[in-house]
């Protein structure tokens, strides 16, 4: 009896690490990164997240008032007490906007947030104020005014209670049964946006821009401390060590993915490179990936003294025990920590040492499979003429 298998079913039961011996199986759940299953892994499975919303972490944070972060969450689902949304619940009233000029438009959500005079003249001063085109055509576009600002966070935070109080205003000022000018409303929406930055904890950059917004709303300026700039230089391992760079990234958690990783000897000589593309999965798979895929060409190579050097923290607290591998590459992780216990081994971690293997990394997106090198390829020449002349990177914290 004979058994056909297609190549890729081949390549596929070929490349299966097993267990190092001694090291007994275990059942892993494929939905999560470690292999166990907790109580949170099966509530997710039984009932799978949301969509993330962009706007959830901006309308919850400490320098709003819950009552303001509440109403426009309200607005967002359509929960506020419109004449439109009354309409749906069957309360029938005679809809009129008491804030337009033009009284015989329907109150709605839309058009009194959005399409309102007394809206527009609001949005258009806070547009006049922080120098931003706000487009208020729509709540997404309006929500989305801060992440097109220039300025530094703590300007960013006013720009984004300005908002809120615009809001919130408008709201205040349709229930109140005398009419409330627009001055009026952009005096208090001033004083509450002055109020809210106390709790912000943004800084400002050094701009004059900057400077007299914040003024304009009698706010405390918050500049940025002065970074700590260190000079960071790659160096060649000592004498008959064998150093590996080694690094995996992500466009996305998850999304494609690519590792790639250096061999240079105590010359600082190019030994060889590799690239491989990981397809669909995460940052931190690719990271672990990376390590063990260096690792294993270096042990396959006899190579008795190894210097690793990688930029993830997970890998040094997975060395430690202190963080669990993913389950996909736990038997190869398991394999290479066997066979180092019989080697001399250093690691060290520095992200700025790392050049050649990003882009090693991310080239890996590129190509299809498992690349190796032992010429420098042209796209590597840059950086890897930048370590071996020792010019520095620069670290700011």
């Amino acid at each position: 009896m004979a058994w056909i298998l297609g190549d890729g079913l081949f390549t596929e039961i070929k490349n299966i690490k097993l267990q190092p011996d001694g090291v007994q199986d275990r059942p892993a759940w494929a939905h999560s990164s470690d292999g166990d299953l907790s109580f949170k892994e099966a509530f997710e499975f039984t009932k799978p997240r949301g969509a993330v919303l962009p706007w959830f972490k901006k309308i919850w944070v400490s320098y709003i008032p819950p009552s303001r972060s509440w109403l426009l969450w309200k607005i967002i689902h359509g929960r506020l007490a419109t004449d439109d949304n009354l309409r749906k619940v069957g309360i029938m009233i005679t809809s009129c906007c008491s804030l337009c000029t033009y009284p015989s438009t329907m109150e709605s959500t839309k058009h009194l947030f959005l399409e309102c005079t007394y809206a527009s003249a609001v949005w258009n001063w806070i547009d006049y104020v922080f120098n931003v085109r706000i487009q208020f055509y729509n709540l997404e576009d309006l929500l989305s005014t801060t992440s097109r600002m220039s300025a530094g966070s703590q300007v960013q935070d006013l720009c984004w209670a300005a908002i809120f109080n615009g809001f919130w205003t408008i709201w205040w000022s349709q229930n109140r049964i005398q009419f409330v000018t627009i001055p009026q409303a952009i005096k208090m929406i001033t004083h509450l946006t002055s109020d809210a930055v106390k709790f912000s904890e943004g800084h400002m950059t050094n701009s004059v821009v900057d400077l007299s917004t914040i003024r304009y709303f009698g706010a405390t300026t918050k500049p940025r401390k002065a970074p700590r700039i260190e000079k960071v230089c790659w160096d060649p391992p000592l004498n008959g060590w064998i150093k590996i760079n080694s690094d995996g990234c992500s466009l996305s958690t998850p999304g494609p993915s690519g590792s790639g990783g250096i061999f240079h000897d105590h010359h600082g000589r190019l030994i060889g490179c590799f690239s491989n593309s990981l397809g669909i999965t995460t940052s931190v798979f690719a990271g672990f990936h990376a390590v063990i895929t260096a690792l294993e060409i270096a042990l396959d190579q006899l190579w008795v003294q190894i210097w690793l050097e990688c930029d993830s923290l997970l890998v040094v607290m997975a060395l430690e025990e202190k963080f669990k591998v993913p389950w996909r590459i736990i038997n190869r992780w398991d394999s290479c920590i066997d066979r180092l216990s019989r080697i001399q081994f250093r690691f060290y971690i520095y992200r700025e040492d790392n050049q050649c293997a990003d882009v090693l990394s991310k080239k890996g997106d590129d190509y299809q499979g498992f690349y190796w090198w032992t010429a420098t390829p042209d796209f590597l020449r840059a950086s890897l003429g930048r370590d071996l002349l020792r010019l520095p990177y620069y670290r700011f914290s």
